[in-house]
């Protein structure tokens, strides 16, 4: 991933100004939606690692979350 991922700035690739466009034509509370199941999805994952006896770091469990939400919208903006 690229190093402007969440800041706000565009990459000039053609993909990148489709997945912009999606997400600013989304409503709130569908972004807020897309961001609770990415949390909910490393949340489950988070569990299982610990009953495992192998606990998640949180920068591990903050670049799930955000590999989730861009997969997410990759999917969703074709």
């Amino acid at each position: 991933m690229s190093g402007n991922e969440f800041t706000g700035s565009r990459d000039s690739s053609a993909h990148e100004q489709l997945i912009w466009h999606y997400i600013e034509s989304l409503p709130t509370d569908e972004i807020d939606n897309i961001f609770g199941r990415a949390e909910r999805k490393v949340e489950k994952i988070a569990y299982g690692m610990h009953m495992a006896g192998r606990p998640i770091n949180i920068k591990v469990r903050n670049r799930l979350i955000q590999s989730a939400i861009l997969r997410e919208l990759n999917t969703r903006a074709g």
